[in-house]
């Protein structure tokens, strides 16, 4: 909301690429800033600074084709764990907690249907050695088994991707270790990811289904993060006994790259055997930051005190900025 005394004003600019151009200078006064990148289906980056120097953190303002987004990547993962007792457990079907590879290592895909499912396609998801994400598609042959020629340092999801029904299960697995699980539902159910390299994670939204037959029984279930060289720590926990729990995060819980992110469930006894369901959504951005959408320009909510700097990837960007004085 402007004051009365405030004169609304419009102003052009053109950002060369990847230089820093100021647009405003700092105003302890200013009420409004609209920025508008209706003109290039680009995303700029818009910083606080000061009037002398360009700043070292930004987010940016999608460009005008790409829609209501929150940074430059989505995903929706989800898991199933059926069987929850009193031992901790990821939130995934293969049961226990998930064990990651320590190198990239080729995947071997195995049917319980053997040579009957010869044919089926599949689509295997992940990161290489660098963290950089990758798919492969493989055919299972033969005795209903392939193997990836890609190797994978992370597996976090597979699916069915012909028209082919399996007529068993399907491990995804090196060196006796299982790293992904397809049953019936052609997909896998795990509720674990990790960030790419370059990219910066936040998580949005989770929403924990757990489910007990038994009286007095509860579950205790946790988001759990481990990054480089750490150790796993718990990022969000709670206790329920039948119930649905969602939790949307007013401001993101944030992860760099290369972490990885899990939920986790344990049972208050032996013979609860909870059925828990998560589901995280998350976004990601490179660079450590987030988009915003820019459906009708990005207003910022107050006053920007500090100096307002744009850049863009592109030479001859053209953006606008509405503002008060």
């Amino acid at each position: 909301m402007r004051g009365d005394s405030a004169t609304l004003r419009v102003a052009d600019f053109t950002l060369a690429a990847n230089t820093w151009t100021k647009l405003l200078d700092d105003n302890v006064n200013r009420t409004m800033l609209t920025v508008l990148n209706n003109t290039s289906t680009a995303n700029i980056e818009i910083g606080l600074g000061n009037n002398t120097t360009p700043p070292t953190t930004f987010f940016k303002v999608t460009g005008a084709a790409t829609g209501t987004v929150v940074g430059d990547s989505h995903i929706y993962k989800f898991g199933i764990n059926e069987d929850v007792n009193e031992t901790l457990e990821t939130v995934w079907e293969g049961g226990g907690l998930y064990s990651y590879p320590s190198s990239a290592v080729a995947m071997t895909l195995t049917s319980a249907g053997g040579a009957t499912d010869n044919g089926v396609k599949i689509l295997v998801q992940g990161l290489d050695a660098n963290y950089d994400e990758q798919t492969e598609e493989v055919t299972l042959a033969g005795a209903g088994t392939a193997t990836t020629i890609a190797t994978f340092l992370r597996v976090f999801r597979a699916y069915i991707s012909n028209d082919q029904v399996p007529t068993g299960a399907i491990t995804i697995a090196n060196g006796g270790t299982t790293y992904a699980y397809i049953n019936g539902d052609h997909q896998t159910l795990m509720a674990l990811w990790t960030v790419p390299r370059g990219y910066t994670a936040y998580l949005k939204q989770s929403d924990i289904t757990i489910h007990t037959e038994q009286n007095n029984k509860y579950g205790t279930v946790s988001i759990v993060a481990k990054e480089p060289n750490g150790v796993f720590r718990t990022q969000d926990s709670f206790t329920a006994v039948s119930e649905t729990v969602t939790r949307t995060y007013s401001t993101p819980v944030i992860f760099p790259e290369k972490t990885d992110i899990e939920v986790r469930g344990v049972a208050s006894s032996s013979n609860a055997a909870l059925h828990i369901s998560a589901i995280l959504e998350i976004e990601y951005a490179d660079a450590g930051t987030v988009g915003v959408d820019n459906t009708g320009g990005f207003t910022f909510p107050v006053a920007p005190i500090n100096a307002v700097w744009a850049r863009s990837r592109l030479s001859s960007h053209k953006m606008q900025i509405i503002y008060d004085d």
